[in-house]
């Protein structure tokens, strides 16, 4: 009925004329079964990321002067997973979290020119949030299908002191988030369209659009033999054609459409 992860993970990084970036970083989960398919789960853990290579030294976008970010996080939550009948499952979940991270990576305009962008650190942040998603599979001979909605709230403010932005939100990330997942599979044939709304969002001077989306992809998977199968896809990515910004002044694709083969051998 309980379970427990503990470990401990070291990081370093040394580069040529600066001084070296290392972290021991803690973490444990813990699981416990209230009844069969009810479980309480929790979660500490602290998060240490050193600037990737073109963080630190890109032409053009790089910041040596980069801080590694910094981060410790809880997590408590329920989940729950039942098979309530031969051909239904369902699933829910609800988790909360708190997390205080120094030295945040973002990337942002320069003050010399507002084409320009290269990653900063900001001091402090304070995120609070809730993840919760309900979802229901059915499964009946050769068909499958299944649906699942999950709704996140993030509140992530930046507490840096003497910050322009102080108690407000970091630019760019979403209050409110919703997703909408859907499946339907015959004999092969695998069809799953996908809803997502981003609401809440700032620029750092002011709020900007909100947005959704809507991808369908359509696979098909053809058995060859015990050791080869090809599947074939297409998607339509923003289907309804939304025009969107994920950043203020750069507008992000129409309606647009992909397809491909896989091969699994």
């Amino acid at each position: 009925r309980l379970s427990a992860d503990v470990a401990l993970e070291y990081s370093l990084a040394c580069d040529k004329g600066t001084a070296a970036r290392n972290a021991f970083s803690p973490s444990a989960n813990i699981r416990y079964a209230i009844i069969d398919g009810l479980e309480v789960t929790a979660l500490g853990r602290r998060m240490y990321r050193i600037p990737t290579f073109n963080e630190l030294y890109y032409v053009g976008y790089g910041n040596p002067e980069l801080k590694p970010e910094d981060a410790w996080t809880c997590d408590l939550g329920i989940q729950f997973n039942r098979q309530i009948s031969k051909d239904w499952k369902i699933t829910a979940g609800l988790n909360g979290f708190y997390t205080i991270l120094t030295d945040k990576i973002t990337s942002a305009p320069t003050e010399e020119d507002p084409n320009v962008w290269m990653p900063i650190n900001i001091g402090k942040v304070r995120s609070t949030g809730l993840d919760s998603r309900v979802g229901a599979d059915f499964k009946h001979n050769n068909w499958r299908a299944g649906m699942s909605i999950g709704y996140s709230y993030l509140s992530s403010i930046d507490k840096t002191p003497d910050s322009y932005s102080y108690g407000q939100q970091i630019p760019y990330i979403a209050k409110h988030t919703v997703t909408a997942d859907m499946k339907a599979a015959w004999k092969g044939y695998t069809l799953n369209p996908r809803w997502v709304l981003k609401t809440g969002r700032t620029d750092g001077t002011g709020s900007i659009a909100d947005w959704n989306t809507l991808d369908l992809t359509f696979t098909k998977r053809f058995e060859i033999k015990d050791a080869l199968s090809v599947g074939v896809n297409i998607s339509a990515k923003n289907l309804l054609n939304s025009r969107y910004e994920l950043v203020s002044g750069y507008p992000m694709p129409g309606r647009s459409f992909i397809g491909g083969v896989e091969f699994t051998f």
